[in-house]
């Protein structure tokens, strides 16, 4: 069912309006912010999975199994190019909540206050 203003109206919903580039400038870059978040922290996932199971699916007694793999012909290249970005994704995320928390810490809890 179509929504409908005060006056009476027909109106469109406002997926259509953003993009149609009617909505206000503020709407349209917070859509833009989260729709950048999903995306970046899909490939996130991804890549963090890729890296651990990068782990399981090389054949370590046999060189020729991962050789013309990226980042091969050595075992530590394949590796690094495999499961090093999940792991500098894990470093990053480990290091910002880790700020965050400290962070709100620090705002929730004023040293010197009394209630």
């Amino acid at each position: 069912m179509p929504r409908t203003h005060g006056s009476g109206r027909v109106g469109r919903a406002k997926g259509v309006e953003l993009a149609s580039g009617k909505g206000s400038p503020r709407r349209r870059w917070q859509l833009l912010r989260f729709t950048a978040v999903i995306v970046a922290g899909l490939l996130a996932v991804y890549l963090v999975v890729r890296g651990i199971v990068e782990f399981f699916v090389i054949d370590y007694s046999r060189p020729e199994t991962y050789h013309d793999l990226w980042g091969g012909p050595s075992l530590a290249g394949v590796l690094v190019v495999h499961s090093g970005p999940g792991l500098a994704i894990l470093i990053f995320a480990g290091v910002y909540l880790y700020r965050w928390r400290r962070a709100r810490r620090k705002t929730v809890s004023v040293p010197g206050a009394s209630e």
